[in-house]
């Protein structure tokens, strides 16, 4: 990309990264839960640290730039890249099951690890309703994140510091992803708790309130429920790879995550056509009227799964 001559070049190098850099989540993912103890609180620390990553890029990204120049920018992002990849080469990743005997155990029931190359064991009622959880919730943040500047910009009229409302609606995405910081250290101590389904229950509620109301407010305390919209939808996802982790066995736990990935990112990402219609459609307000309207879905889904009852091991 850094080398690229033209547009085409510079876009199939973007979606080659994308394609590479996709597998990152499912494996990393697969690998907390089988290796770390208290993977819960594991989770959230990563998921926290990776929302620093994501808030620093864009800045770190616009220094080099300014200085050296734009293909600069994907030169020097290489070096952490490069970095992973030697990392993952001298440390021992191989699960060892006599570690943990519990996960080798076939938990669901005695004959699952025979059939874990069977496509249907990936979409037993649990696991789908962990997919919707993961795609409602990362369909809400999106839609949220993508019009909201748009939405602040026009209807925000304050300052904070010498930032005006369109400075800070530009920014909305770092301030999100900061918040998302806490959000997601807070579902990963909670992932460690006991009645996970409920708490679960608990902050996917906690967070419809605050996108509902996104639709009537206007000024400061628009971006006050916004950014406590982000701490609750944030916290969601360290308890859902917990809840996913606990659902399957080390043999098929990574095609699982794959999976749950694949529905955040690739399903997630029609938020921007969703929200785009209802926007030129009937207005701004109603995009958050629309996705609160998949945060009702994804808390219906939360009380279906909590109803589910766990096999006597996992609740063990």
């Amino acid at each position: 990309m850094a080398a690229s001559p033209n547009l085409i070049l510079f876009t199939a190098g973007l979606a080659l990264l994308g394609v590479l850099g996709s597998v990152y989540h499912p494996m990393v993912n697969s690998l907390i839960t089988s290796k770390v103890k208290e993977y819960g609180k594991a989770l959230g620390i990563h998921g926290a640290t990776g929302n620093i990553g994501m808030a620093s890029a864009p800045f770190i990204a616009g220094l080099i730039a300014s200085r050296w120049g734009w293909r600069w920018v994907y030169l020097c992002f290489m070096v952490p890249g490069m970095a992973l990849s030697l990392w993952s080469l001298l440390v021992d990743m191989a699960v060892k099951k006599e570690a943990r005997p519990e996960l080798s155990e076939a938990r669901l029931n005695p004959a699952s690890v025979s059939k874990t190359k069977k496509l249907w064991i990936f979409f037993s009622l649990p696991l789908c309703l962990l997919y919707l959880v993961n795609w409602l919730q990362s369909f809400s943040f999106h839609g949220t994140v993508l019009f909201l500047p748009t939405y602040m910009a026009k209807y925000t009229s304050f300052q904070i510091l010498s930032w005006d409302s369109v400075a800070i609606g530009g920014m909305l995405s770092g301030l999100a992803l900061l918040m998302g910081v806490f959000g997601q250290y807070t579902g990963g101590l909670l992932g460690e708790k006991i009645h996970l389904e409920r708490n679960l229950v608990v902050m996917a509620v906690a967070g419809f309130p605050f996108i509902l109301s996104m639709a009537f407010l206007r000024d400061a305390p628009l971006l006050i429920v916004a950014l406590m919209f982000f701490f609750c939808v944030f916290s969601l996802q360290p308890m859902t790879n917990v809840l996913l982790a606990r659902r399957t066995t080390l043999e098929m736990r990574g095609t699982a995550f794959g999976i749950y990935f694949f529905a955040a990112f690739g399903v997630g990402s029609l938020a921007a056509s969703f929200s785009g219609y209802i926007a030129q459609r009937f207005g701004l307000p109603w995009v958050f009227l629309g996705l609160s309207g998949s945060v009702l879905v994804l808390i219906l889904i939360t009380f279906i799964y909590l109803r589910i009852k766990e096999p006597g091991s996992l609740r063990q």
